[in-house]
């Protein structure tokens, strides 16, 4: 929830000043400074996800572009703030997938799983699908994001902050919790398993 606060808490600020100004900037240095925070002390607990930190990459690129950029770039930097944040998180999602490794997912889906299914075909498989659907929902609400720059008219409060962080918060909360509830007992039910049991690893 923190996160999400800076972030929205940054958006908000940004918006309401076109980008432009100290408000949005000091806005930027405290929703870094608070998230950043947060990350430390979550990463001493072992406890920093992928989301996690994507999103304190993100806020620090916002952090370095209202500060160093010069205003007519700044402002078409802070109006595609959204759409980078989930280009951050598609490439969060994807590049594990390329370079075999890990999904995303797995850092959760290890917090509700028992050690002894981790190595097995289906939790592995299971993860994988469910981080290539959040990879499509994270292309979705980049798009959401990015209509008001493709329909100027949209540009203005408060339906740019409809499309920036309304329908995708939306989006996520809805579908994608949804489908995190439903997916893994649907796929096992489609193998032949009893949802909740996973083959022992070999």
């Amino acid at each position: 929830m923190i996160p999400v606060l800076c972030i929205t808490a940054f958006m908000i600020a940004g918006e309401s000043t076109g980008f432009m100004g100290l408000p949005v900037r000091i806005a930027s240095l405290v929703s870094l400074m608070v998230i950043f925070l947060y990350f430390l002390s979550m990463a001493k607990k072992d406890d920093a996800s992928p989301v996690l930190k994507t999103m304190v990459i993100f806020l620090a690129l916002e952090a370095a572009g209202v500060w160093l950029l010069p205003q007519a770039p700044r402002v078409v930097f802070g109006k595609l703030a959204i759409v980078q944040l989930y280009t951050l998180l598609f490439a969060m999602a994807v590049i594990p997938l390329i370079g075999g490794k890990a999904p995303f997912t797995t850092f959760f889906a290890q917090k509700d799983a028992p050690e002894e299914v981790w190595e097995t075909d289906v939790f592995k498989q299971i993860n994988k699908d469910m981080t290539k659907f959040w990879a499509f929902l994270f292309v979705v609400c980049g798009l959401f994001a990015l209509t008001p720059l493709i329909y100027p008219f949209l540009d203005v409060l408060p339906w740019s902050l409809v499309f920036r962080l309304g329908l995708p918060a939306l989006l996520l909360a809805g579908l994608g919790r949804a489908f995190n509830k439903k997916y893994p007992d649907y796929y096992m039910k489609k193998i032949g398993l009893t949802p909740r049991e996973t083959p022992a690893s070999e």
